[in-house]
């Protein structure tokens, strides 16, 4: 699936109600308008770059006995993968000028996004506009990230720490409503979820796809 996801389609795994986004996936060899085909196709290939090189100190850092477990170098798993995709997100100003509240309308208690992990190996974040996104330590303590054009923040997904018997812990995180003057302000980022080929052996029992 690929292309425009329109507001409230996604829910996550924990939520009852549907996050206060919407996106736009884009692929190698999927949809883009046409006059943003060369710098989207640009941006993917860095950040698969990145990814790359990531999963290759990762790897470096497991111990021997994790690292012989490994069904192939952590590299090899995302080598010409078609699963790479690039996430465009906005998060519309949940209150309207209208004065009707945006999480109201869609569920009580709804919020941008709720805390979950991503499916990946890793994922890179850019929070270009707009606070909000927060991770979670394993301590079970919320930090807040501020936006900041020129750092990533990257998070580990379900896959990297299935594939290494859970040495690595898929990072929690979630993007909580603003209050105040931001309330009023959408909130624009873009995610980069490195996904490794279908066929990829994860552990004893699960590929990618399955």
């Amino acid at each position: 699936m690929d292309g425009y996801f329109p507001f409230g389609i996604e829910k996550a795994r924990r939520g009852k109600g549907r996050d206060l986004k919407e996106f736009f996936y884009y692929y190698s060899w999927g949809k883009c308008p046409s006059y943003l085909k060369e710098k989207t196709s640009e941006l993917y290939r860095e950040l698969v770059s990145v990814c790359t090189t990531l999963l290759q100190q990762a790897e470096q850092h497991l111990p021997n006995d994790i690292r012989s477990k490994l069904s192939m170098p952590l590299a090899e798993m995302v080598k010409e993968t078609p699963r790479a995709v690039l996430r465009i997100l906005h998060y519309p100003p949940i209150e309207k000028d209208d004065g009707l509240n945006l999480a109201e309308r869609a569920q009580e208690g709804a919020i941008r996004a709720i805390e979950h992990e991503d499916l990946t190996l890793v994922s890179a974040i850019m929070p270009l506009i707009g606070f909000g996104l927060q991770l979670k330590d394993l301590a079970g303590n919320w930090y807040s990230v501020s936006p900041d054009t020129d750092n990533l923040v990257i998070n580990i997904g379900d896959m990297l720490e299935m594939c290494t018997r859970g040495f690595y812990k898929a990072t929690t995180h979630r993007v909580v409503n603003p209050e105040g003057e931001e309330a009023h302000q959408s909130r624009y980022s873009n995610a980069f979820f490195m996904n490794p080929r279908d066929e990829v052996q994860l552990d004893d029992k699960h590929t990618a796809l399955s």
